[in-house]
């Protein structure tokens, strides 16, 4: 529940609940009517006020991401793939061989053990890689070699 809902809910929102009491309160139907009113705008104008915060925001990362987008240096436009790469080099290094280099040599070989937060941080960043690049191959295909991409799809893939 965002805070746009606590203050705009129908029923148990802020303003509801302010316009109940009001409504509780003895003063004529005109008082409340203004009393009501006057809440209306001010609601009105926290949510202006929130949606015009949020745009700013979302204006400067973007801002953001288009300047790191436009700088002049391939790898650091790209360094998603040597992620992916890194951590698949560290999971054929652990898992495969490791093992059979001690195998072959008959000697016990202990695999470094990666944490948790290692496994997670590396996987959502090829699920976020392999996911663009899935998107950008589909639209080449659609739409021929332009491509014709989303700047979703863009920012994703570099």
């Amino acid at each position: 529940m965002g805070l746009i809902d606590i203050l705009t809910g129908p029923v148990t929102g802020l303003v509801g609940s302010i316009g109940g009491i009001i409504d509780s309160l003895h003063t004529s139907d005109d008082e409340k009517a203004a009393a009501n009113l006057q809440i209306a705008a001010l609601a009105a104008d926290t949510e202006l006020k929130m949606t015009q915060e949020l745009t700013k925001e979302l204006e400067a990362k973007e801002r953001v991401i288009v300047a790191e987008l436009q700088q002049g240096d391939n790898y650091t436009k790209r360094a998603r793939p040597t992620v992916v790469y890194v951590g698949l080099g560290a999971f054929i290094l652990n898992y495969v061989l490791i093992p059979n280099i001690a195998f072959a040599f008959g000697t016990t070989l202990v695999p470094v053990e990666f944490p948790v937060e290692f496994w997670a941080g590396w996987s959502g960043i090829v699920m976020t890689w392999t996911i663009g690049r899935s998107m950008e191959k589909r639209a080449v295909t659609q739409n021929g070699p332009e491509g014709s991409t989303s700047r979703l799809v863009k920012i994703i893939t570099g």
